[in-house]
């Protein structure tokens, strides 16, 4: 199913209870467009992009050339813990699955297709 993504989805900030971790966030906000969310010895995580729901602009712009250069990044970090930030996430506008926004021939969409590139040229 191809979806088109939303130009305005109401966002909940996640609420202050949520436990932290050392290998993991909870979104992209620590990443910046100049690469993934690197944590040395426990995870390497990239997004798509980035809305954060009270910024005038994206905090991660979608950019396909750079969600490239980072997945390689993550893919040759050697970390253990290796994630997409996120599959359908569509209300913070990191959503990676199939849309008509970035439609591909395989169907899967764009930024699938370059994860499935990446993976399959530097596999664990």
């Amino acid at each position: 199913m191809t979806r088109t993504p939303p130009s305005s989805v109401p966002h909940r900030p996640a609420t202050s209870g949520r436990p932290t971790c050392s290998w993991r966030t909870s979104c992209p906000s620590s990443a910046t467009s100049s690469g993934p969310d690197l944590r040395q010895g426990h995870s390497a995580i990239l997004s798509p992009g980035f809305n954060k729901y009270d910024a005038d602009a994206p905090v991660v712009p979608r950019d396909l050339d750079r969600f490239r250069r980072d997945a390689t990044t993550v893919a040759t970090s050697g970390a253990p813990f290796q994630l997409l930030v996120t599959y359908n996430e569509w209300g913070e506008g990191t959503a990676a699955e199939s849309a008509t926004a970035w439609a591909s021939p395989s169907g899967h969409g764009a930024y699938m297709d370059v994860l499935r590139d990446v993976l399959t040229a530097h596999p664990r």
